[in-house]
């Protein structure tokens, strides 16, 4: 991705795009027409395969950059887009119109309450019109992950998203399919980085065939999910302390609770204390104020 601290425009419109040229037809101009009238600087980058000729006639059609990915997947895409990404920001959207233009203005107008915004279908006032079998699948799956990686979010699997480009330096990532999805969060959060849910109504593709194969889908989420238990669980989460006097590991509650009453005995009565390097412990809350 782009580290550079100084940025060429204000918002980076990122569009993993395969074969998507009917619905790209629709949704650029609408993107454009929305951001004029916000008056956001802004650039579009559309991230297709090398051999998508029609996708990449259509972007040069209305001046829009185009960028081939060199890996793989839906995953691939967006690394590829974070890598060249001019903006502050990057709102991640999918060509085929089931994420409205419209909504960029609520991803944006949120930017300063969350380091990455998600559209979210699944909190209030949110709605997901799908399939039933899919609809299932995304919420079990969204429940699945948000209980197995204690993640402060209702809508994991949404790649409707606006990011702050600090939060991506530095990072790197392993998945390659929409497993990226949960990742990013999952590597977002361990950072210590605040995330924001804006309730969201999604409504089905309009032209071409569905990229995501809901078992597909099911699978790679499945098959990153014990990559990300251990770093969720690991000393190199901002919140492990705060979360671990909680654990549902009978053991690493008990250590932690000692290790809290222990150290909360120790400076009782001491006046002021400075506490250095304790992460999101709860021993900051029951420091002297």
């Amino acid at each position: 991705m782009n580290t550079e601290d100084k940025h060429l425009c204000d918002l980076t419109i990122l569009i993993p795009a395969l074969r998507e040229a009917q619905n790209l037809e629709i949704l650029i101009p609408e993107i454009e027409k929305i951001l004029k009238e916000t008056g956001i600087k802004h650039e579009i980058l559309i991230v297709t395969i090398s051999s998508d000729l029609e996708t990449k006639e259509l972007a040069q059609k209305y001046n829009i950059n185009v960028l081939e990915q060199v890996e793989r997947g839906y995953g691939g895409a967006l690394i590829k887009g974070f890598e060249t990404a001019k903006g502050e920001y990057i709102v991640t959207m999918d060509a085929d119109l089931s994420h409205s233009p419209l909504f960029i203005k609520d991803l944006w107008n949120n930017r300063l309450n969350g380091d990455v915004v998600i559209s979210s279908r699944y909190v209030k006032g949110g709605k997901a019109h799908m399939p039933l079998n899919r609809y299932l699948l995304s919420k079990i799956l969204n429940f699945f992950f948000k209980r197995g990686l204690s993640l402060p979010v209702s809508d994991i699997s949404s790649g409707f998203r606006l990011y702050s480009v600090k939060t991506l330096k530095g990072l790197s990532f392993n998945a390659r399919d929409f497993n990226i999805l949960p990742e990013i969060l999952v590597r977002v959060i361990t950072e210590g980085w605040k995330i924001k849910e804006v309730p969201f109504v999604y409504t089905p593709r309009i032209h071409g065939s569905s990229n995501a194969r809901v078992f597909l889908f099911g699978i790679a989420y499945l098959k990153t999910f014990y990559t990300l238990w251990g770093l969720r669980n690991s000393i190199m989460s901002s919140d492990y302390d705060d979360r671990a006097y909680d654990s549902i590991h009978p053991l690493q509650a008990y250590w932690q609770r000692k290790r809290f009453r222990h150290i909360t005995d120790l400076f009782s009565g001491c006046g002021e204390v400075l506490d250095v390097g304790c992460g999101s412990s709860r021993i900051i809350s029951m420091l002297p104020a």
